[in-house]
């Protein structure tokens, strides 16, 4: 591991990756980074999931097996928790930082998209008999959901 010291407004560069890292503020116990990169240069934070690796995103191969229902409850627990926590986040947020507080929500909104998708796909898997039971039972806010 390679430590280095920046004061605010300095950048580390990665030329290879067409990517920078600038120091932006710096408080008691934070330090706020900006990070420029291309689309394709993935910038993750360690404590929140890659989301398309977990939803797996990718279409599904024939004879892939679709989720039993207790996976599917499982994942749907924590894709709300985590959920749950960033709309707490930005609530904290709005009034301090409302730039931040808007790219926050309008993450919470793609992750909510992935798992409505994810769902579908499940749904599909399952076979017709299954969609079509599963559409008679669909709760009504589901039609509100963005697709």
């Amino acid at each position: 591991m390679l430590v280095l010291s920046r004061r605010l407004n300095e950048k580390l560069l990665f030329p290879g990756l067409q990517t920078s890292i600038q120091i932006i503020g710096i408080k008691p116990g934070l330090v706020r980074l900006g990070i420029q990169a291309p689309d394709e240069v993935r910038v993750l934070r360690e404590e929140v999931p890659d989301r398309e690796a977990e939803w797996g995103l990718a279409p599904a191969e024939p004879g892939t097996p679709a989720l039993d229902l207790v996976q599917i409850n499982q994942m749907l627990n924590r894709r709300l928790e985590i959920a749950r926590r960033g709309l707490n986040h930005a609530r904290q947020l709005a009034d301090s930082q409302p730039e931040d507080a808007s790219v926050l929500l309008e993450k919470v909104n793609e992750d909510l998209s992935m798992l409505q998708r994810r769902l579908r796909l499940e749904v599909e898997k399952a076979g017709p008999w299954q969609q079509r039971r599963d559409e008679e039972m669909a709760c009504v806010g589901a039609a509100h959901l963005p697709r």
